[in-house]
């Protein structure tokens, strides 16, 4: 099937707003995709995650096809060229559609004068071992990744590099939880056989399902009813490991977007859950997410960091800290992530999660228990700041988390579990379980 020049020109310009400007991969298809034909949005997102995952392969294949470097300030013929790469190359669309809708699209941005360009380089491409061409690339390029996040995955985890950096090149498979205040599992497992959907269902945790294939939600049944919700099966470890009792006051820091929120008022009834984010837009989808489970808790717009004045030096049972982190951990599911991080933020991040850490501290009540909660594995992020944090805090211990509610390749490590992505069909994760002495 032939794609028309609409479709290409709204990928040239989406990657130009994640690779060249910085901005995420969900704002530029909130900002293009509408302008896409109903019948190419599958194809437009297909071809946007695939240049951003293979970027750093793809930019090596074209610059081997150019007698000389693009100038920057037509950066966008670049996109253009690197979209058309991915399609042959790997979505082997039809060769000439790729190429004579790209002349189209480089005469509909303004640049007539590139038509020669774009045609020479697309057709030596199609003459070219392009395969024998990335067997040559060192590794790093052949990983996708940025150098610097490359070496330091690969100097915290030596024995799980290439199986990090595979993984991280997957797409991530769509993860279903079952609303356990609506039905039983196996009950929702024939809800979605009815409806032609094929699951499985892992042993643990016990309310999680992977579908064979992505569903718009929209087709989930009961999804508006709030039957299931879609979330990762490391991320549906959290409600299981904090596991509040009737009663308890319970503060969940960073709620946005309420996944995990939801997840524990579907779980354990007759606790008091405070939801707590600094976006505003981000919190009311942490309202909407309740409201579709049909659940309540007192949503606080504010700074985690001044949790104890915003929330007037109240004291919780359990605390869930899901701490801002690089995501590392999530990569295959927002391939962007690896372009839009730079080296630095990661010492910015530990600062903010230490701060943030000491002051839900001070919010928890003696006898109570705080799980720490990234999606990262990086060590800095994880164990390591969870020594620190101990070290500085006498009055604190790690919890072990029981063996029967781990993920089969979660790794323990001295404090808390590290779950790698990819294994387990998981997101990468870590937790750690620390209990305030009486």
């Amino acid at each position: 099937m032939s794609r028309g020049p609409t479709v290409r020109q709204n990928i040239t310009r989406s990657l130009l707003r994640v690779l060249q400007q910085g901005r995420t991969i969900d704002t530029a298809i909130a900002e293009h995709e509408s302008s896409v034909a109903e019948c190419d949005r599958a194809y437009y997102r297909a071809t946007l995650y695939g240049v951003i995952r293979h970027y750093s392969e793809l930019d090596f294949l074209l610059s081997g096809l150019l007698d000389k470097p693009i100038k920057v300030k037509d950066a966008d013929l670049s996109m253009l060229l690197l979209s058309g790469l991915f399609q042959i190359h790997w979505l082997s669309t039809a060769s000439h559609a790729v190429v004579n809708e790209s002349v189209k699209v480089a005469i509909r941005l303004n640049k007539s004068w590139a038509r020669g360009l774009i045609n020479a380089v697309l057709r030596n491409a199609l003459r070219t071992d392009l395969d024998a061409r990335l067997n040559s690339a060192d590794a790093i390029t052949r990983s996708n990744h940025p150098e610097w996040l490359y070496q330091r995955i690969a100097a915290a985890w030596p024995n799980r590099l290439e199986a990090i950096m595979t993984a991280n090149q997957q797409q991530a498979p769509m993860w279903l939880r079952n609303n356990r205040s609506k039905q039983d599992r196996s009950e929702y497992l024939q809800q979605l056989e009815a409806a032609k959907m094929k699951a499985q269902p892992p042993q643990w945790p016990v309310d999680a399902i992977c579908l064979d294939r992505p569903q718009s939600v929209e087709t989930l049944p009961g999804f508006d009813q709030g039957h299931c919700s879609v979330q990762d099966v490391a991320a549906q470890c959290a409600a299981g490991y904090l596991a509040p009792e009737p009663g308890m006051k319970v503060l969940d820091l960073c709620a946005a977007p309420g996944g995990k929120s939801a997840h524990l008022l579907e779980s354990y009834k007759g606790i008091s859950l405070t939801c707590v984010d600094n976006d505003p837009g981000r919190l009311k989808r942490v309202e909407q997410t309740l409201a579709r489970i049909g659940s309540n808790a007192q949503v606080v717009c504010g700074d985690a960091t001044q949790a104890g004045c915003l929330l007037k030096g109240q004291q919780f049972d359990r605390i869930l800290l899901d701490a801002p982190c690089s995501a590392t951990g999530v990569v295959r599911r927002h391939p962007d992530i690896k372009w839009l991080r730079e080296p630095d933020d990661i010492s910015t991040l530990t600062t903010l999660q230490s701060a943030m850490l000491s002051e839900a501290w001070s919010l928890l009540a003696p006898k109570g228990r705080l799980l720490y909660a990234t999606c990262s594995i990086l060590p800095e992020e994880n164990n390591t700041q969870i020594e620190q944090f101990i070290a500085n805090h006498p009055d604190t211990h790690s919890v072990a988390i029981d063996s029967t509610q781990r993920l089969p390749s979660a790794l323990p490590l001295s404090h808390g579990l590290q779950i790698f992505p990819g294994l387990d069909d998981a997101d990468g994760f870590y937790y750690a379980l620390l209990e305030k002495h009486g």
